[in-house]
């Protein structure tokens, strides 16, 4: 894990790994706690973690030394007791230069006589003493004898009398306090801790009433009461530059207002502050660890900060009063995540009415007008780059903006610690939480399921938390998705088996079928045979289930029967557990959308995909003295192995991934010692180029059924990864056209895409063919490089991660990625690339003026165009002479025949126009012939002219009519 640095805002300064152990260490023979922040002393925070103890520098985080206890010094081996005991580390703790670890001896249990793990009992106790160089310095196991330099009280043993010892400062060694004075308990109190604060023996007991501290004269052996309350806390701080015992209590029901009261004790045992506060809940449990501070404020009064953390793994900063801020730590453990969508805007409110009331109409209409309206403001903004406008209208537009693409989805988590989590993926806020701690308290299994993912009219996205207990107890508590409020009964619906004597839940899971917007239907079987359908429906269609047990290995298949009460079984099948263990388990996404149920090669063949929405894909770890995994692809419903293969020096940990006809996990090899990828490809056969057409059959069953299906043929590889994979997840959109890509989470923090391409199991081992390389396969090397341009994490390192998962946007370019562990990460990745959507920076301004410039010369082109059909069409007709026989010098106006034609552009548009061209062309003919009058001009020249103003002139259809009769007459 991390020893981590916030500020007093929350925000996280720095982060250091603690290591539980080192390779060459023991673990049978080492054994600890749980990470323990133990001191803050000068500046060094000391953590205890399992079989280690590191000293970490608070100013910048870095590590300034770690000890491991080593089976192999001799001071360990002689004064501990090597054979048949092991070392469980207790406690540490400063005094001075040097460092001291408390440390219990403990019997080791032996299983096959070669290896143990030490007991909870202890027989002995012994302090281990460090130098500066790390390196043990002395070890004593008679506690008379421990160098200590400061007073430090510890209990050895529990109970209602413990034996304490005190070590004092004077160097006389250790006294045991009860042994002139014992301590007296109170009946039915148990001591849970003891130790010094200020120079004050601490004791803090708890019994059926709650917790008690008091402190302990040890002169006297007196006890005497501080505070008194569910759950106390107490550490030692320095305030003022005094050494003070600062301790905090909380009480209230948990789920509710809780009283925390905080309180500080100087080194006389007078107390000079003790406040109480009623602090609200807000949705969290108990609180599990409080951390108080005491302070004097500039006013000269003293003030008090706690740092809370509640039973659902939240950190909350309580400061005058209020919550400062908040961190959601639980997520740290979730197991599974699922997302939903938002609740649109238009959701309506008045039940589940299909048209609203006029007023919620009227509120909705004005609820589009003022959309638009900041739509318009956006697009200006965009338009004009103007940091004022954008400023107006960015927070609704990138809203507005996130909600058409289904970028605004919900991710909600579920943690180990039974709290349900919901981001927002847009701004990784919390969006609504609900802690479950104690709702869910006993249960055997915790699973999240959507029930509806997208909102529909009046109904919004639901989630489902499913928990079952050892009994056969099923509680079903179904979540709005956009508020985490509770739909129908608090609490949930209550489940449970038909036989009076319980049995447990063997399978949860929706039934298929109804319409993607629609809450669907749950099964549920138990191991007695009995089903219950929730919500029940009138016509029950034909049901299949399976159960499988990894520790027996047996995997059996279910029909539903009477009406959907009860089960018979139909198949089954064992992996013998003498012979190969059930390792890993992966399922198929529900969800997960196929374009296609073909593949198209390079020749125009086609490969057909093996999409059995049954098959099961489950690694098993053979026993055999030669080792290695077996890959199975198991057919639920039938129980058939469709496809098995042996995979050598294969050792877990073992990660799968089913999608569409692939199977792909990771594993060690042992051998090379080096991760591998392993992909297994499914087919149900091949038509040739020329075998699909309208009279071929391809011989294909309509209806698919898992009983008489022959089995698929199954293609497998092996590549090498130079990282370990920690996760595999594989990217998914709305319909399946992108190209998929698998998502791994490797060891060093870092996310990858990886084109499911490249771990295609038909790249060729040699030169790929010609219609290989047309359908895109390259040469097979067993090395996968990692492509810093697939890394989607890009330069974040994205720590201890448990689950990748992935949801499809409203754009089918796109596909939303959460990688939720010790941190959260949310992205949006493009296996094809953005080919339905413009970029962020995308010049608008610039788009807009191209087009407008465009069509401004379009306008000028068109303009020049008609004129100078105009202008050939004019020049071509005869021009006017003189009486001299010289021609005419041609007009510059805005007529349309040049010369003699003076008449206007727009009146030639008439018949009246053309016969006043016409006379007039007659006319210069005639005075350019100097002996003929009008009437004697040649009627060619005359046809010539009106053929002239047909062919070029542009003239309506009533127009051209009259012409041509005019050219008739002519004749």
């Amino acid at each position: 894990r991390f020893l981590r640095l916030l500020s007093s805002e929350g925000t996280l300064v720095w982060e250091a790994p603690i290591q539980p152990y080192v390779v060459g260490v023991d673990e049978g023979f080492v054994r600890g706690v749980a990470p323990q922040l133990l001191s803050l002393a000068k500046g060094v925070a000391v953590v205890l973690a399992h079989n280690s103890v590191t000293f970490v520098r608070v100013a910048n985080g870095d590590i300034l030394w770690q000890w491991y206890p080593d089976p192999e010094d001799d001071k360990l081996l002689t004064d501990l007791e090597r054979e048949k005991r092991g070392l469980k580390l207790a406690h540490v703790y400063v005094a001075g230069p040097s460092v001291f670890v408390a440390a219990c001896v403990a019997p080791l249990h032996f299983s096959d006589g070669s290896s143990g793990t030490p007991s909870d009992a202890c027989t002995s106790a012994a302090l281990v003493q460090l130098d500066d160089a790390n390196e043990v310095a002395r070890i004593s196991a008679d506690r008379k004898d421990f160098p200590v330099d400061s007073t430090t009280l510890r209990a050895i043993g529990g109970g209602t009398s413990p034996a304490m010892f005190a070590a004092t400062v004077d160097g006389l060694g250790v006294r045991i306090a009860g042994e002139k004075h014992p301590v007296a308990v109170p009946t039915g109190s148990t001591v849970r801790a003891t130790g010094v604060a200020a120079g004050l023996a601490v004791v803090e007991m708890c019994g059926a009433g709650g917790c008690t501290l008091a402190t302990v004269d040890l002169a006297k052996g007196q006890l005497k009461t501080l505070l008194q309350a569910d759950a106390v806390w107490w550490q030692e701080e320095e305030v003022d530059g005094a050494p003070s015992l600062v301790a905090a209590g909380a009480r209230g029901p948990s789920g509710g207002d809780r009283e925390l009261t905080v309180l500080c004790v100087v080194s006389s045992g007078e107390e000079f502050l003790r406040q109480a506060l009623v602090m609200p809940a807000g949705g969290h449990s108990g609180f599990s660890l409080v951390y108080p501070r005491v302070f004097r404020r500039r006013d000269g009064f003293y003030g008090w900060k706690a740092l809370v953390r509640t039973d659902g793994d939240a950190l909350m900063m309580f400061s005058a009063g209020a919550v400062s801020w908040e961190r959601e730590e639980s997520l740290a453990s979730a197991k599974q995540a699922v997302f939903v969508d938002q609740t649109p805007p238009r959701t309506l409110t008045s039940g589940n009415d299909e048209v609203p009331p006029l007023d919620e109409r009227l509120r909705l209409q004005l609820r589009d007008l003022q959309s638009a309206a900041a739509d318009v403001v956006e697009s200006l903004a965009s338009i004009a780059r103007s940091d004022g406008l954008k400023s107006l209208a960015s927070v609704h537009a990138e809203a507005s903006r996130n909600h058409k693409f289904g970028f605004d989805r919900i991710a909600v988590l579920l943690t180990d610690v039974g709290t349900v989590v919901a981001l927002q993926a847009t701004s990784g806020k919390v969006a609504w939480r609900r802690d479950l701690h104690d709702v869910l308290r006993g249960a055997s299994r915790v699973a999240l399921f959507v029930t509806r993912g997208r909102a529909f009219h009046h109904a919004a996205s639901e989630v489902a938390v499913l928990a079952s207990y050892p009994d056969g107890l099923v509680r079903f508590m179904s979540l709005d998705g956009s508020t985490g409020a509770d739909v129908g009964a608090p609490g949930g619906a209550m489940l449970r088996p038909r036989s009076p004597e319980g049995a447990p839940l063997v399978r949860a899971a929706p039934v298929p079928g109804g319409g993607p917007n629609q809450a669907p239907t749950m099964l549920f079987a138990w191991a007695d045979g009995s089903v219950e359908l929730y919500p029940a429906i009138a016509d029950v269609p034909q049901l299949y289930y399976h159960s499988l047990d990894e520790t027996t290995g047996v995997l059996e298949s279910f029909r539903v029967v009477a009406n959907g009460t009860a089960s018979e079984s139909v198949a089954r099948m064992v992996f013998p557990p003498s012979a190969e263990q059930v390792v890993a388990v992966s399922y198929p996404r529900a969800d997960d959308m196929v374009q296609s149920n073909a593949h198209i090669l390079g020749d125009d063949s086609i490969l057909l995909k093996y999409l059995n929405p049954h098959v099961v894909a489950v690694i098993t770890r053979a026993t055999a003295a030669d080792g290695g995994m077996y890959v199975n692809v198991v057919d639920a419903v039938s129980c058939r192995v469709l496809f098995r293969v042996h995979q050598r020096n294969a050792t877990p940990p073992v990660k799968t991934l089913l999608v569409e006809n692939w199977l792909i996990y990771a594993f060690w090899n042992e051998r090379a010692k080096r991760t591998e990828l392993g992909s297994v490809a499914l087919f149900e056969g091949m038509l040739g180029t020329y075998d699909l057409n309208p009279f071929s059959d391809v011989g294909r069953e309509e209806v698919f059924s898992s009983f008489t299906a022959p089995p698929p043929i199954g293609l497998q590889k092996t590549f090498a990864f130079p990282r370990g994979v920690r996760a595999m997840g594989a990217t998914t959109t709305a319909k399946g056209i992108t190209s998929k890509h698998v998502l791994l989470s490797m060891e060093t923090g870092q996310i990858m895409s990886l084109p499911l391409r490249a771990l295609d199991p038909r790249r060729p081992e040699g030169e790929p063919s010609k219609s290989e390389k047309a359908e895109g396969l390259a040469k097979y090397t067993p090395f996968i490089h990692i492509n810093p341009v697939g890394v989607v994490s890009y330069n974040q390192t994205v720590a201890g991660v448990r689950l990748l998962q992935s949801s499809p946007a409203r754009l089918e370019s796109t596909s939303l990625v959460l990688a939720a562990g010790l941190d959260t990460f949310f992205t949006r990745v493009t296996p094809s690339k953005a080919f339905d959507m413009l970029a962020a920076d995308f010049n608008y301004l610039l788009l807009l003026l191209t087009v407008l410039g465009l069509v401004v010369t379009l306008a000028i082109i068109a303009a020049m165009n008609r004129m100078r059909k105009l202008k050939a069409a004019g020049g071509d007709l005869p021009r006017p002479r003189g009486r001299s026989g010289a021609p005419s010098v041609p007009h510059a106006g805005n007529g349309v025949v040049r010369g003699a034609l003076e008449l206007p552009g727009n009146e030639c548009r008439s018949v009246v126009a053309h016969k006043r061209a016409v006379a007039a062309a007659t006319e210069a003919a005639a005075s350019s012939s100097g002996a003929l009058t009008s009437g004697e001009v040649r009627s060619s020249e005359r046809r010539t002219t009106l053929s002239l103003i047909l062919q070029r002139w542009p003239l309506s259809r009533h127009e051209e009519r009259q012409v041509r009769q005019l050219t008739q007459e002519l004749r």
